[in-house]
């Protein structure tokens, strides 16, 4: 078998082998047609990391919570009822008595066993009312709600680093894709030009050399081409990861790569950079820090408390 039958079989095994992979991929997940604003907004919507900071907000709102019980009134009560119950058996008591003209008794005329019950119940109760007012509880609430607005601006910060990283992973697998165009056609062109040297070296209008370098140039073009499918498939992958997808899932990507001038003014753009998510987290984290250490100076002031109680006694006996 010559040179130029080995690189035709070559040609046709690759072609083979990429249309399979390819009809595996499309049977087994199907591609999702996706543009850059919609592929920001899933990332938002199922980013694993990006969910995290939803959970941090909930836990700043917590100790929120929790830091405003020591300046809320606490009550406690108790209730407490308790009954009891005796006989008491007397032997040979008098039963009977015998009176004079004015009902004085004289003369037991019966005796026997006496039985005595006696009952009794009491309830008792109370309630206790109490107030913090130091300067120190205050303040400890205060750096809390400073925290709670730090976690907001922290998950702002993060949906804009995250969309910033999908709109670039975008363009990157969308350029892999033009580049992939570009190495198929330039695989065609050297299969061309073998073809061509391969046929003048027939008519003897070649040397032999010619047509070994255009073997090898088709070479270097197929393996060129074979690293940037993996390329593809690896920038689909990062993509797929980050839109929190599994690895496999293939995009039939809406867009193009010409960029879109625009003036950019340098005194416009440091006032926007002021007012960017990140840099408010850490003048809000830096409040909070200053709150808590003025909450933990004033700990050592003396504060206010005030406490009243309310309590009785009831009962009966018979």
């Amino acid at each position: 078998m010559d040179s130029r039958k080995k690189l035709v079989v070559t040609k046709l095994v690759v072609t083979a082998a990429f249309a399979v992979s390819v009809l595996t991929a499309t049977t087994s997940v199907a591609q999702m047609r996706i543009d850059v604003d919609q592929a920001v907004e899933t990332a938002l919507q199922k980013n694993w990391g990006f969910k995290q900071n939803e959970a941090t907000i909930a836990g700043a709102a917590a100790s929120k919570s929790q830091s405003l019980v020591g300046m809320l009134p606490s009550a406690s009560g108790s209730y407490t009822y308790q009954k009891s119950k005796t006989d008491d058996t007397g032997k040979n008591q008098p039963l009977l008595f015998e009176t004079d003209n004015e009902g004085n008794p004289t003369n037991v005329l019966n005796s026997g066993d006496l039985i005595t019950t006696s009952e009794s119940g009491f309830r008792t109760w109370s309630v206790n009312f109490r107030e913090d007012l130091s300067l120190s509880q205050w303040y400890n609430y205060k750096s809390a709600g400073q925290n709670v607005d730090a976690a907001h601006l922290g998950r702002d910060a993060a949906a804009q680093d995250l969309a910033y990283t999908v709109r670039t992973q975008f363009y990157l697998a969308l350029r892999a894709e033009a580049l992939l165009i570009v190495q198929n056609e330039d695989f065609d062109l050297a299969q061309n030009e073998f073809d061509r040297t391969q046929t003048m070296y027939e008519l003897g209008s070649v040397p032999k050399v010619d047509v070994y370098k255009a073997e090898v140039r088709v070479a270097d073009a197929e393996v060129a081409l074979i690293r940037q499918r993996n390329a593809v498939e690896l920038e689909h992958a990062r993509l797929a990861t980050l839109l929190g997808m599994q690895p496999t899932q293939r995009f039939d990507l809406v867009g193009d790569l010409s960029g879109l001038d625009s003036v950019v003014d340098s005194t416009q753009a440091m006032s926007d950079a002021l007012t960017r998510p990140d840099l408010r987290q850490a003048e809000m984290n830096l409040r909070s820090a200053n709150t808590t250490h003025r909450a933990s100076t004033l700990s050592r002031v003396p504060g206010v408390f005030a406490s009243f109680n309310v309590g009785g006694t009831a009962g009966t006996s018979e």
